[in-house]
């Protein structure tokens, strides 16, 4: 069976098969036409295709050409391929399948093979199919390509020749425990299965240990990797016939109008059974409980401003009424001959000294007080530990704007209680310590 790999201007494979040869049948050992469709309704709907979905409008390139065998004693053989063609015309029938087409468009005439390479990836340490430029009676122009292999593959694989491309390997970031089991440290090049069949080549540039929707305690790795440049590594090996079963998709409609599609296409079960989870649907209903919205984050930045105000409205209430009971201390102060600037000194050293004590021993022990008050939250109900786990992050922003606050109204209370003492009446202050 000889079948062809064409890329649509989507970037969606699919595989055509040729027809015009007879399994069943011995080979002729001459050259033979075969014909494969570029749509379904080139050779009509009761005809084997191989196409499984439409292709997408605007060109189209052939990538791979592929042979399949089948029985147990075919272990060897050759083919040759020469020119590669198409044609404009609509509705082709089946009878007209071995003769060249009237409106001959040709593709490769095959006059050298620098744009083609033996498939590979299909199993590890596989031994390498004869792939050749032969002048023996060329079917057009100077020359041919001769194809030959030696072992039969496992499965009866397709088996063939595709486009050269780069030789780059796919680039692979895994979770740490996939790393562990595997034997893998980053920068390591490994070979990557597929599903279908297959090997790419492939190299770990990254790791991780949490990612949205995936279970960290799970025994199952995860791998992640660039859509477009794996399914392009990918489609250049044959497939052996298993589907590509997708267990999750992330979606991000262009449009409104797309996702209401999509919905209900999910709603009718025209994509298969799938449980859907709308993020912005999701997002709307934690929106609508006040709690939820809000958050521990939230309820704590309240209790913290709480917190902040009453600490700067006792330091204030403390301050006032420390400097109505000193106040004949410093009425002697000034009668010694203190000066504004003398009185600005004491009480500033005694007032910044407390406050810098005070931040500092509270700041130290809201910290150890976080940790210890707020552990059960990393468990659930059962004891065990909550994915993502929980990790209590301290926003230094947050309380260095709280502190600078706190030091603007410390400064403003020691001015004030400073000009207080400055204006003191002396005279009535003795009199009044005196009685």
């Amino acid at each position: 069976v000889v079948s062809a790999r064409i890329r649509d201007s989507a970037g969606l494979t699919q595989d055509v098969f040729f027809s015009g040869l007879d399994p069943r049948q011995p080979a002729k050992g001459d050259w033979s036409f075969l014909v494969g469709p570029l749509d379904q309704e080139a050779f009509g709907s009761n005809v084997e295709t191989g196409m499984r979905q439409p292709t997408a409008d605007g060109p189209k390139s052939i990538i791979s050409l592929f042979v399949q065998t089948f029985g147990a004693t075919v272990f060897s053989g050759e083919l040759w391929w020469d020119d590669l063609q198409f044609s404009r015309k609509v509705g082709l029938p089946v009878a007209d399948a071995g003769e060249p087409f009237a409106d001959r468009h040709p593709l490769e005439e095959f006059e050298s093979i620098a744009r083609w390479e033996v498939v590979s990836g299909r199993s590890l340490n596989e031994p390498a199919d004869e792939f050749s430029l032969s002048r023996e009676n060329p079917k057009v122009g100077e020359a041919a390509v001769r194809y030959a292999w030696t072992r039969r593959l496992s499965g009866s694989q397709p088996r063939g020749i595709r486009l050269t491309s780069d030789s780059a390997a796919l680039s692979v970031i895994a979770n740490q425990p996939w790393l562990k089991n595997a034997g893998l440290f980053v920068g390591d090049v490994f070979q990557l299965s597929i599903p279908g069949g297959g090997f790419v080549a492939s190299r770990i540039d990254g790791s991780f240990d949490l990612f949205p929707t995936f279970d960290p305690h799970s025994d199952r790795g995860l791998l992640l990797v660039n859509i477009e440049r794996f399914a392009f590594l990918a489609n250049r090996n044959p497939s052996a016939g298993s589907r590509h079963n997708r267990h999750e998709v992330w979606v991000v409609p262009r449009l409104g109008e797309d996702l209401d599609l999509l919905l209900a296409d999910v709603a009718t079960k025209t994509i298969g059974s799938a449980e859907i989870f709308n993020a912005a649907a999701i997002k709307a209903e934690q929106d609508a409980d006040p709690l939820i919205a809000a958050g521990w984050q939230g309820l704590l930045f309240i209790a913290f401003l709480a917190v902040l105000l009453l600490s700067a409205l006792g330091f204030l209430t403390s301050s006032f009424l420390t400097a109505q009971t000193r106040s004949l201390e410093f009425a002697i102060l000034r009668t010694m001959g203190f000066s504004t600037r003398q009185i600005l000194g004491v009480v500033s050293f005694e007032l910044i000294f407390i406050i810098a004590v005070a931040m500092t021993i509270g700041t130290l022990v809201g910290l150890g007080l976080g940790v210890q008050m707020l552990e059960f939250l990393g468990v659930t109900e059962r004891g065990e530990e909550v994915t993502p786990p929980f990790r209590q992050v301290t926003n230094w922003r947050a309380i260095g704007i709280s502190y600078a606050i706190l030091l603007t109204v410390f400064l403003a209370t020691i001015g004030v209680v400073v000009l207080a003492y400055s204006r003191l009446a002396v005279a009535r202050v003795l009199r009044l310590g005196e009685s």
